[in-house]
């Protein structure tokens, strides 16, 4: 094999290895944050907001990639849909200039592409206090993302974090001696919960990642299956009864598109569909490693 064979070949292997290593890095991050604000006794909400702001792909930087899987993630969440190849044709147009307005307006903001999602999602849940549109202009998006800064800035516990400056990330990273220590803190802290409420919500499965990562849980295939079957039981009943809480009668506009949302994943998941919601899957995934880490915190001393 030639020299240059040889680097072809080399190429995309060190090209995946450097990703994965990019995402260690941020998955330590997470698990940082989540510590220092867990700690604190932040909501997951919240801490959910921080780790979008702090570990999230800025927009001034985002790839074009990046930017179309953020705008993908907000489709699905305002369930656009397209008649015909023209009307996607014109959408994808729309997007080339919707990227280059977004970069302009909100990079030098700082803000990322997670917050977008965020602010999307606290969109249809109706907290944002607005109508939803299922359109992407600026000046819908920008109305978004402004109800969503207002939506922080109202925030007592999110200004909490802010005034106390915990949202400053440590200019040096953090030794593995003290993501331990911090870690091992934060064990401490939720067997105590688990033991008297059942009920460590384990914010972005963090402490069931540093735990798996340090060889300290390592559920077998079967128990994997048993959780993740459970889990799915319960996801649907949770689907069944956000479904049931939005009021029929004078409900928003972020409401309804909400229930129809439930509606199409319940449809989906209950019946004989292969097209399961990723996010779905996601989230029963997320299930069964918060079951699977409250009964392992049950059996500690």
């Amino acid at each position: 094999m030639s020299n240059h064979q040889q680097l072809e070949k080399a190429q995309p292997q060190q090209t995946a290895l450097a990703m994965q290593q990019e995402q260690q890095i941020l998955d330590r991050r997470k698990t940082e944050i989540t510590a220092l604000l867990s700690e604190r006794h932040i909501s997951s909400q919240t801490i959910s907001v921080v780790i979008a702001q702090m570990v999230g792909t800025p927009i001034r930087t985002a790839t074009d990639i990046q930017l179309s899987s953020m705008w993908n993630e907000v489709i699905g969440l305002l369930d656009i849909r397209f008649a015909t190849d023209e009307e996607f044709d014109e959408h994808v147009a729309e997007l080339v200039d919707l990227n280059d307005w977004l970069r302009r307006q909100y990079g030098p903001k700082g803000m990322t592409c997670e917050e977008v999602c965020k602010a999307y999602n606290l969109l249809v849940e109706g907290e944002l206090g607005m109508e939803v549109f299922a359109r992407l202009a600026p000046k819908y998006v920008g109305s978004v993302l402004k109800a969503y800064r207002d939506y922080l800035n109202d925030n007592v516990e999110y200004s909490s974090v802010n005034r106390q400056q915990l949202l400053l990330y440590p200019a040096t990273e953090p030794t593995a001696d003290q993501i331990k220590a911090r870690m091992n803190a934060l064990l401490m802290q939720a067997t105590a919960i688990a033991k008297t409420t059942g009920d460590f919500a384990d914010p972005g499965n963090s402490l069931y990642t540093w735990l798996e990562q340090s060889g300290l849980i390592n559920p077998t295939a079967e128990e994997q299956a048993e959780y993740m079957k459970r889990a799915e039981s319960i996801v649907r009943q949770l689907l069944a009864e956000e479904k049931a809480a939005i009021p029929r009668i004078n409900a928003t506009p972020g409401q309804n598109a909400k229930r129809e949302e439930l509606t199409e994943t319940l449809k989906m998941v209950l019946g004989d569909s292969d097209l399961i919601p990723a996010s779905y899957i996601d989230r029963v995934r997320a299930q069964a490693k918060y079951l699977y880490l409250n009964d392992y915190l049950k059996t500690l001393p």
